[in-house]
């Protein structure tokens, strides 16, 4: 239950209480097992794209080996109440979409997976120093994700190979 809401609801609560329950040392161990290498610099809840992309490859690994509590995860990631903000890009409609977007003050970020038929791909988009045009400012928790053309170009790109 804690990590639907996490993922569907981006209920920063229930990722706490997730947190709290599994331990971040015990966090931070799996991410450096699975090939994460920046994981908790220094204390800060900060990460890279290749890391990123990373974390979504061993997602899928997980669904292979667990169909079923991989699915549901899966699910959770198609289904978030953000699923306007985030990677279609150029997706065609009707592309399954697993995804999570994220936004503060200058920074506008999504990861997912563009589940094209026989060629699914992870696409990971992090970014700073935004203007307001493009994400959400401290006191509007509704993501604004209007990502620059440049982004949905990458899609696009990847999606027309």
């Amino acid at each position: 239950m804690l990590a639907n809401l996490a993922i569907t609801l981006s209920d920063n609560i229930a990722w706490r209480m997730l947190d709290r329950r599994l331990g971040r040392e015990n966090i931070a161990n799996y991410l450096r097992s699975i090939g994460g290498r920046t994981v908790y610099p220094d204390g800060q809840n900060i990460s890279t794209a290749r890391d990123m992309g990373i974390y979504l490859q061993e997602l899928l690994n997980f669904k292979n080996k667990n169909p079923e509590l991989g699915e549901r995860l899966l699910d959770y990631l198609s289904h978030t109440i953000w699923d306007q903000d985030g990677i279609p890009g150029g997706v065609q409609e009707g592309v399954r979409v697993a995804h999570k977007v994220g936004s503060i003050y200058q920074v506008a970020n999504d990861i997912g997976i563009v589940f094209l038929e026989n060629r699914p791909y992870i696409l990971t988009v992090l970014t700073q120093g935004l203007d307001d045009r493009f994400c959400s400012n401290r006191h509007d928790f509704k993501p604004r994700l209007q990502v620059p053309e440049e982004v949905c170009l990458v899609s696009l790109s990847a999606y027309g190979r």
